[in-house]
Formats: structure tokens, sequence, C-alpha cells
């Protein structure tokens, strides 16, 4: 049986083929998703996506975002369905990709950066 290295780096292969192979499908509903029909950005939904951090609670992004906490819940309950967003711990949901990975920018969002985990004020 392999050691744990030899799974890690097979897993890490594996991931390196199938992010690039991925991205088009993600980026697709990532604009079904965030934009309107006209090509408007939809600020409520982009915001709502943006602080679902596994952390913060539906009622206090709905706040932020100026939409009703059950909206958020369905938002969060399709986005998990979807596969852009996944459950975390207590009944908290995660996103799975940062919208600026894909060119959308949430005015007034502040984001952390994977790479530093330094926050950083959208512009």
């Amino acid at each position: 049986m392999p050691d744990g290295n030899g799974a890690e780096k097979i897993l890490a292969e594996i991931l390196r083929w199938i992010r690039p192979a991925a991205y088009p499908h993600v980026e697709s509903l990532i604009k079904k998703e965030f934009y309107k029909p006209d090509g408007a950005l939809d600020l409520a939904r982009a915001v709502t996506y943006s602080l679902t951090d596994g952390r913060m609670k539906a009622v206090d992004i709905a706040k932020r975002a100026g939409i009703s906490q059950p909206t958020v819940s369905r938002l969060w309950a399709k986005w998990r369905q979807l596969g852009i967003a996944e459950a975390a711990e207590g009944r908290q949901t995660a996103a799975s990709f940062s919208l600026e990975t894909f060119g959308v920018t949430v005015p007034g969002v502040q984001v952390v950066e994977e790479q530093t985990n330094e926050p950083k004020q959208a512009d």
C-alpha cells in the first residue's frame, strides 16, 4: 500500500489535470448564476456568494447583500447542488471558488487572497 506521501502526489497530479479541464464549465456556471439576462452583474447574488465563507451566518450575509435570510438559504442549497459551494460546519456553506478567479469583481466586498490569506479590498 502506498504511503501518504505517494497518495498525495497522485492526488496533486489528478488535480493538476482536472482543474483546467473543469474551468470552462465552472466559468459558464458562474456567468449563468451571477449575471442577469441583460448582462448586468446580479450584485445581491455576487455579494452573497463572496461572503459565503463557511463562517458567516445566513442572516448576517442577508443583511449585507440586501436580501432575506430564506433567500440566502435557498441560494446556498442551489449552489451546493451545482457544485459551486459545499456544506461547512454547522448549517453554514462555503463557496468553492473565488468569483475574482473568473473575472467577477464584487464592489465593496473584502475578499481573502487564497495564497497569502491577507484581506484585499475588492474594487
